[in-house]
C-alpha cells in the first residue's frame, strides 16, 4: 500500500468522522441520565407534596374531633351543674347525643356525681366526654373534669352570715365552675 496525499486525506476525514460520532454518542448517555435524575427528583417532590397534604388534612380532622370532644364536655358539664340544680339527689348519668353529632359513632358523657372530699357535704362532679368514629381507641378522644359543687343554700344558711375567709380557702378554685349562666 503506497502513502499519498490522497489516501492520507480519506484516512484522515474517516478518523474526523469517528471523532465527531464518538462525542455525539457520549452526550446522548449525559442528556440521558440528566432526564432520568430531573424525572426522579420532580416524583420524589410530588410524592413528598402529597403525604404532606394527607397529613396536613387527617391534623386538621383530629383537630376537629378534639375540639367537639371539648364541646361535649362543655355540654356535660352545663347539663350536670342543670341536674344538681334541679334535683339534689342527680347522682349522674350517661347521656348520649348521638343525634347532634351524626358524623361520629361513639358520643358518649359520662356524669358521676360523688362526695367531697374528706366527708364534706360539696359534691364532686366528673363529667367525661368520648367521641369517636368507630369502637377503637385509636379513633377516639377523650376530655374530663372534675370539680366540686358546694351544697345547695338551706333555710338556715341563707340567713346567716357569709362564710368567713378560712372556710372559703378550703375549697378549690373549680368551685368557680358553679356561678355559670343556667343552660337554656
Amino acid at each position: 500500500m503506497s502513502f499519498n496525499c490522497e489516501n492520507l486525506r480519506s484516512v484522515s476525514r474517516e478518523r474526523a468522522v469517528v471523532a465527531d460520532r464518538k462525542p455525539h454518542r457520549e452526550r446522548g448517555g449525559v442528556v440521558l441520565v440528566a432526564a432520568i435524575v430531573c424525572l426522579s427528583v420532580a416524583t420524589a417532590l410530588v410524592v413528598v407534596t402529597a403525604r404532606q397534604s394527607l397529613d396536613a388534612r387527617r391534623q386538621g380532622r383530629h383537630e376537629r374531633q378534639l375540639r367537639q370532644t371539648e364541646y361535649l364536655l362543655d355540654a356535660g358539664i352545663r347539663r350536670a351543674i342543670a341536674g344538681l340544680r334541679g334535683d339534689t339527689s342527680y347522682a349522674g348519668e350517661t347521656w348520649q347525643p348521638v343525634t347532634a353529632l351524626p358524623d361520629f359513632e361513639v358520643v358518649n358523657v359520662a356524669i358521676e356525681i360523688s362526695h367531697g372530699p374528706g366527708g364534706s357535704e360539696d359534691r364532686r362532679v366528673t363529667v367525661v366526654a368520648l367521641l369517636g368514629k368507630s369502637s377503637s381507641p385509636g379513633f377516639q378522644t377523650q376530655r374530663s373534669h372534675t370539680f366540686l359543687v358546694p351544697p345547695p343554700p338551706t333555710a338556715d344558711t341563707e340567713s346567716s352570715a357569709a362564710p368567713d375567709a378560712a372556710e372559703t380557702a378550703d375549697r378549690p378554685e373549680t368551685t368557680t365552675a358553679i356561678s355559670t349562666p343556667d343552660p337554656e
